[in-house]
C-alpha cells in the first residue's frame, strides 16, 4: 500500500550541513529521501520517479583526485536513481575550494560515457552555503533555467497535476460512498458501512464497463472497476491542466514555431504506436480491439474447418500479400524479401455494446497485415482501389521495426471463443482507433451498390 514515490532526493555525507534544507522541505510538505552517500546507505533497489536530486560533489573524498571523486558520485547516484528513472534535475553543490568547473566538466563527461547512468536533463550549480537555508534562491535558479523556456517544465507540471487529479478521484469516490453518521453509532460500525458502500459502487462501476452478465468472482470485475475510474480522472486532470497552462505563454509560441516541421518516419511510427495502440503486456482476455498474430491463431485452431468458418489453406502469406499488393506480386523483384518480413494479423471488431452486454456469439475478426515500411510504396492505396477496400495504412513500430498497419474488408472471419483461450494479443487498438476501423468497415459493407436494371 505504501508506494515508492519519492520525487526529491538529497545526497550529502554530512547531514548537519543539509539539515536546514531538509527542514525547509519538510515544512513545505515535500516528500524526500536523504542519503549519506556511502554504499551501505543506499536503497534496496534504485528509485524510479526522482525529479530533483541535491548532490554534494565531494562525498567523503576530500583530498582525493578528481577521478576518485567522480567515481564515487557515479556509483552513489546509480545506486539511488534507477536507470529508467526518466528526466530529472541535479542540483550540484560543494563548499570546498576545488574549482567547480573542473568537477562539473569531468562529471558531465563521465555521464555521457556511461550508458547505464540515469541521464539528467540538466545540472545546475549551487552555492551550498547560500542556498541550504533559502528555498527562494533554489526556486530562482530553477526559474532561470526552466521558467517558460524548456518544454520539460510542462511535462513536470503535467505529472504533478496528474497525481493531484488521481487524489481528486479517490476523494470523489470515497465521498460519494461516505455514509451518514447515526446517533450512538460506533466508529467500527461506521467504518464497516463505509467500506460496504465502496464495494457496492465498485460493483456498479464494473457493470458499466463490462456488463452485468459478465460480473463474476474473479479479478476481472475488480480490474474493470479500476479502469473505469480513468473517466473522472480525465475530467479532473483536464480542469487542472487548463488552469496550469496559463503559465506557459512563451512555450506556446515556441511550440507553434514547429508546426511546419515534418516528422521522420521513425518519429511517426513511435508516436502512432504510443497514442493509437496499447503495446504493453496484455492479458489473455478476448475483447474488441485485440490484434493477434495469425500464426498464434493457427497454432490454436483445433476445431474443424466448417465449425470455424476458415480454410487455412487459403490464407498463406503469398495470398495475403497479394490482397494488399499494388499490382502483380509475381512481378515484384523483392517479393521473397517482402514475404519474409510481412506479418499477417487479425483484429477483433465486435461492437462494444455486444461485448458489454454479453450478446456476442463468436469472435469477429478482419484480416490485416503489418507491412514492412521499406515496401510501403508497394501497398495498395485506399484512395485508388475500387474492388478492394483497404484502411489507410498507419505507420507503427513493433519490436523495433516500422510497419504499415492495414486491414482488408474482403476478409471477415468468425472464430469460436475457445480458440483464444491461451492466446495473448500482440497489441490492442485504443478505443478511438478501433472505432475508426469499425466505422470504416461498417461504411464499406453498407454500400448500396447498383440498384438500376
Amino acid at each position: 500500500m505504501i508506494n515508492r514515490t519519492t520525487e526529491v532526493v538529497v545526497i550529502d555525507d554530512v547531514k548537519d550541513e543539509v539539515e536546514p534544507l531538509l527542514n525547509l522541505l519538510n515544512k513545505q510538505g515535500v516528500g524526500l529521501c536523504y542519503y549519506r552517500g556511502n554504499l551501505r546507505d543506499l536503497p534496496e533497489k534504485p528509485i524510479v520517479g526522482v525529479r530533483l536530486l541535491f548532490l554534494d560533489f565531494v562525498l567523503g573524498t576530500d583530498g582525493q583526485s578528481d577521478k576518485n571523486k567522480i567515481s564515487a558520485l557515479m556509483g552513489v547516484v546509480k545506486g539511488i536513481v534507477a536507470r529508467d528513472n526518466g528526466p530529472y534535475v541535479i542540483f550540484a553543490w560543494t563548499k570546498h575550494n576545488q574549482p567547480q568547473d573542473d568537477l562539473f566538466g569531468a562529471f558531465k563527461k563521465a555521464i555521457m560515457n556511461d550508458k547505464d547512468f540515469p541521464k539528467p536533463v540538466i545540472i545546475i550549480d549551487l552555492e551550498k552555503n547560500k542556498c541550504v537555508n533559502n528555498l527562494r534562491l533554489i526556486r530562482k535558479r530553477l526559474k532561470e533555467v526552466f521558467n517558460d523556456k524548456n518544454i520539460l517544465e510542462v511535462l513536470f507540471h503535467w505529472e504533478s497535476n496528474a497525481r493531484t487529479a488521481l487524489r481528486d478521484v479517490v476523494k470523489l469516490l470515497t465521498e460519494i460512498s461516505r455514509p451518514a453518521i447515526t446517533q450512538d453509532e460506533s466508529f467500527d460500525d461506521y467504518s464497516s458501512k463505509w467500506n460496504a458502500e465502496l464495494e457496492k459502487h465498485f460493483c456498479k462501476i464494473a457493470e458499466m464497463t463490462m456488463g452485468k452478465k459478465n460480473i463474476g468472482k474473479n479479478r476481472r470485475t475488480l480490474i474493470a472497476a479500476q479502469i473505469a475510474l480513468t473517466y473522472p480522472f480525465h475530467d479532473c486532470l483536464e480542469r487542472r491542466v487548463w488552469t496550469d497552462s496559463e503559465k506557459f505563454t512563451n512555450l506556446i509560441s515556441k511550440i507553434y514555431n514547429h508546426a511546419s516541421r515534418s516528422h521522420t518516419t521513425e518519429e511517426r511510427a513511435l508516436l502512432n504506436t504510443a497514442f493509437l495502440l496499447n503495446c504493453l503486456e496484455l492479458e489473455k482476455n478476448l475483447q474488441p480491439g485485440n490484434v493477434y498474430l495469425l500464426s498464434d491463431i493457427y497454432k490454436n485452431l483445433k476445431c474443424k474447418q466448417k465449425a470455424c468458418y476458415v480454410n487455412k489453406a487459403k490464407f498463406t502469406k503469398n495470398t495475403i500479400a497479394g490482397a494488399f499488393f499494388n499490382g502483380d506480386l509475381n512481378t515484384y523483384g523483392r517479393n521473397k524479401e517482402l514475404l519474409k518480413e510481412l506479418v499477417p494479423v487479425l483484429i477483433e471488431v465486435t461492437p462494444e455494446c455486444d461485448f458489454v452486454q454479453n450478446k456476442w456469439k463468436c469472435a469477429k475478426l478482419i484480416y490485416g497485415v503489418l507491412w514492412p515500411q521499406e515496401h510501403e510504396n508497394q501497398l495498395k492505396s485506399p484512395q485508388k482501389t475500387k474492388t478492394l477496400f483497404i484502411s489507410s495504412p498507419v505507420l507503427v513500430n513493433l519490436r523495433n521495426k516500422n510497419y504499415c498497419l492495414a486491414f482488408n474488408s474482403h476478409y471477415l472471419l468468425t472464430l469460436d471463443f475457445s480458440v483464444f483461450k491461451n492466446i495473448a494479443p500482440v497489441f490492442r487498438a485504443r478505443k478511438e482507433f478501433l472505432v475508426d476501423i469499425q466505422h470504416w468497415f461498417a461504411s464499406h459493407i453498407s454500400r448500396p451498390g447498383k440498384s438500376e436494371f
